[in-house]
């Protein structure tokens, strides 16, 4: 299960293949079943590849990713311009 948040709104809430993003580390990608990992994202873009093959893209300011067994939470701080993007 992966939720995508920002303070005013819920973006995304369901299951995924696979999330890419950039934290402090460099760029991480979280599949199932990924290990309890917690980080910092800098200002680039999230790539969230869905169940149903679709691939969203939203373009942030930063913000932190929580990682469990079976649940990844992002809260991004603001979406830039046209940040959400199928």
């Amino acid at each position: 299960m992966v939720e995508i948040l920002t303070r005013d709104e819920r973006l995304f809430m369901g299951k995924a293949e696979s999330v890419t993003m950039r934290g402090l580390d460099g760029e991480l990608q979280v599949l199932p079943g990924h290990v309890l990992y917690v980080n910092v994202l800098v200002p680039g873009e999230v790539r969230l590849h869905s169940e149903d093959k679709t691939c969203l893209h939203f373009k942030h300011a930063g913000g932190v990713v929580s990682v469990e067994k079976d649940r990844t939470v992002l809260l991004l701080d603001k979406l830039e311009a046209g940040g959400a993007v199928k």
